[in-house]
């Protein structure tokens, strides 16, 4: 049975990155492409959505057993009217550049997050430029949605985890560790996403974007801070996990909002504040004289809060009639 594709489909596809200029053309007689055979070992995945344009859907081909790209909700604008394409993912990204910007200058100028350490500049260096680089290479991959600039999108995340990783060794194990770990952890998140681009296989790349949403907590709250205001790193991993909900509601918030707004775009948005809340943590801290974790202050607070209802006497008041009249002997 011949395939329904039209001509200005395959120009849609040409236009969209995913075929060659040259080969969107109908065949010579023909009025319409005849389908391709699929090999039995490859899985034609499903588009996430039937009624958007063909050249905003990812119809990719995958060998089975792999974890391979799924994706997002069609983007909120096209690229008829001379708007920006997918406008609201695109300046939804502005907050990583200026967050990522300041953080870089702040770094350098004067000390003034009064890092201790070589190890700790370079990490947080690193940290701010992946930051950056998150605000340009995403409004990128969202102005051209495809394989190609979907790298610029995931490689400059994957800069900023390692980097906090590096940091936290740092800090809460030690500096040496710590700094001896910054390149490798960087070099492993930089092969991640050229193994996925290789061979489609997203498992890499998740674990180094998954690990450490649960390993940095749990050290917040377990290993003692070199520095105080310790919680703020608590905050950050809070409004990363609303992030990661709001891009897993993607399409529901999408309908929600009347196809105004989409998860993605919002998780943009809470996504920017982790750079936001560490970077007031650095601005405020200072070095802890009494290296206590979360854990143990929540423990201290707890007894102390224990010890006072227990210590809590109930006193009971009686009351008697007396009369304000002396007798009459």
């Amino acid at each position: 049975m011949p395939s329904a594709i039209r001509q200005e489909d395959l120009d849609d596809l040409a236009e969209g990155g995913f075929i060659p200029h040259e080969s969107a053309r109908l065949p010579g007689n023909e009025i319409e492409p005849q389908p391709l055979e699929v090999p039995p070992h490859v899985v034609d995945l499903p588009d996430d959505n039937d009624e958007a344009p063909l050249r905003l859907r990812r119809n990719r081909k995958a060998p089975a057993g792999k974890t391979t790209q799924t994706a997002s909700v069609p983007e909120t604008l096209a690229h008829e009217g001379g708007r920006i394409p997918n406008t609201l993912n695109v300046i939804s990204n502005i907050p990583f550049l200026f967050v990522g910007l300041a953080g870089l200058i702040l770094c350098h100028y004067k000390n003034y997050f009064r890092l201790c350490s070589q190890g700790e500049l370079w990490s947080w260096t690193l940290f701010y430029a992946g930051v950056t680089a998150v605000g340009v290479g995403s409004s990128y991959y969202h102005l051209y949605p495809n394989d190609a600039t979907l790298v610029w999108d995931r490689l400059p995340m994957t800069i900023a985890f390692t980097s906090i990783v590096a940091i936290f060794i740092i800090e809460r194990v030690d500096d040496r560790a710590g700094t001896k770990s910054l390149a490798p952890l960087v070099i492993a998140g930089a092969l991640s996403i050229l193994y996925w681009s290789f061979f489609d296989d997203l498992r890499p790349y998740a674990i180094i974007q998954f690990v450490p949403c649960i390993v940095i907590p749990v050290m917040a709250i377990v290993i003692p801070p070199m520095y105080t205001h310790s919680s703020y790193w608590l905050w950050a991993a809070g409004f990363y996990l609303l992030a990661k909900v709001e891009e897993a509601a993607d399409k529901p918030i999408y309908r929600w909002t009347h196809d105004i707004v989409s998860g993605h775009t919002l998780k943009h948005l809470c996504a920017a504040m982790v750079p936001v809340f560490l970077t007031l943590m650095l601005a405020k801290r200072t070095i802890e004289p009494d290296r206590v974790s979360l854990l143990q202050m929540w423990k201290i607070s707890w007894r102390e809060r224990g010890s006072k209802d227990s210590n809590t006497v109930d006193v009971k008041y009686g009351y008697a009639a007396v009369s304000t009249t002396s007798e009459q002997q």
